[in-house]
């Protein structure tokens, strides 16, 4: 039996998630608590990390190729002296026309694609955008590049919240328009583990943000 570890980080905060703003692909740096995010990521290797204890193991780093997971992924990537790899597939969801918009906008403005998004419609793709479906796609391309580079290794990526959710439902066969009750929060760490024999996902930690708490270096009880 092979065992894959897989890492998913969140990137930190942006100026556009206080604002509620739709991100997509366009290229928003985070802010300063972002970067304070980024750099307490890094604690994950310290005694805070024990729970977590394989991301100090990780035979490569891939970081979405957009500003604010680049620089959420530097500091780790400088303690763990390993390089940052892009990878496209690691994007977040393209909203096309409507990205730059806040949510309070696009329900004033946009009632309809408003409405779809909400309800999570799977067939509903902005213009110029992604739907879903396309997302789901794009996200089943990339876990299986992922599995097929690097069986039995541990592996960090950097990511965004819309990717996130995707995996989240692929690797507990939650459907697309399912409403979503878990976090998913900004420099947040989900730990997923592939089994080959039997196939199997299984989630070991999510939305774990204990190294983002004041006191980050206390024992953690690693209850996820």
């Amino acid at each position: 039996m092979t065992e894959t570890h897989l890492f998913f980080i969140r990137h930190g905060q942006t100026d556009w998630n206080q604002e509620r703003r739709i991100q997509g692909q366009l290229d928003t740096p985070l802010n300063a608590e972002g970067l304070q995010q980024a750099q307490r990521l890094t604690a994950l290797l310290g005694s805070n990390g024990q729970a977590l204890a394989p991301l100090s193991q990780a035979s490569v780093i891939y970081s979405s190729p957009l500003s604010r997971a680049l620089q959420t992924a530097q500091p780790l990537a400088t303690v763990l002296k390993q390089s940052i790899t892009p990878l496209e597939p690691l994007q977040e969801r393209h909203f096309g026309a409507i990205q730059g918009k806040t949510y309070p906008e696009l329900e004033a403005n946009h009632p309809v694609e408003s409405q779809k998004i909400n309800n999570r419609d799977p067939d509903f793709r902005p213009e110029s955008g992604e739907s879903l479906l396309d997302l789901r796609a794009r996200v089943r391309g990339l876990l299986e590049l992922l599995l097929r580079k690097h069986a039995g290794e541990t592996v960090i990526c950097f990511t965004h919240g819309g990717v996130l959710d995707i995996i989240y439902r692929e690797a507990t066969s939650t459907a697309l328009e399912a409403k979503r009750t878990w976090a998913i929060p900004n420099a947040g760490v989900n730990h997923l583990v592939y089994t080959s024999q039997p196939a199997a996902w299984k989630v070991q930690a999510w939305a774990f943000t204990r190294h983002l708490e004041e006191d980050s270096s206390a024992p953690t009880n690693a209850d996820f």
